[in-house]
């Protein structure tokens, strides 16, 4: 009988700007990463937190999960993203407000180009359509309460 977790040996590339802890993605690469997946977090860091180094933490006996904190407007570090993480990974999970991850020159396009079989989870409030006013803002508990009235 196999006892590998089901996930065993898929990466999980897991982008967010917020601390991870509290990130909308965090209960789904929590999901992941018990079912066996490798999770590389991407945290969006601006010029003032880049100072901060990268940190990889051992979080079980059987696998690390990385955490880095990365300024993906420059150019230099979004080609290193392309190259050395996209180009490996089997599943890209972002929660950028719609249009961020075009912006850094990592849409799904672009990603597609380097990794065909990659899998792209975008997860928003409103979704990704821009003829949607609501979505142009980011949006929290608060908002969707407000929206369905109750608030």
């Amino acid at each position: 009988m196999n006892n590998k977790p089901i996930l065993d040996g898929v990466t999980v590339l897991a982008f967010t700007q917020y601390i991870f802890e509290t990130s909308p993605i965090t209960p789904l690469t929590e999901l992941l990463k018990e079912n066996g997946a490798q999770i590389i977090q991407v945290q969006y860091a601006s010029e003032f937190m880049e100072k901060e180094k990268s940190e990889m933490k051992q979080n079980e006996e059987r696998q690390s999960e990385q955490k880095l904190k990365l300024n993906l407007k420059k150019k230099k570090v979004r080609d290193f993203v392309l190259q050395h993480l996209i180009s490996k990974c089997d599943i890209i999970v972002e929660a950028f407000r719609p249009g961020v991850m075009e912006k850094f020159g990592l849409s799904p396009i672009s990603v597609h180009r380097v990794n065909p079989k990659v899998i792209y989870v975008r997860i928003s409030g409103f979704g990704h359509n821009e003829e949607i006013p609501e979505i142009i803002d980011a949006s929290r508990d608060l908002n969707y309460l407000a929206k369905a009235g109750l608030l």
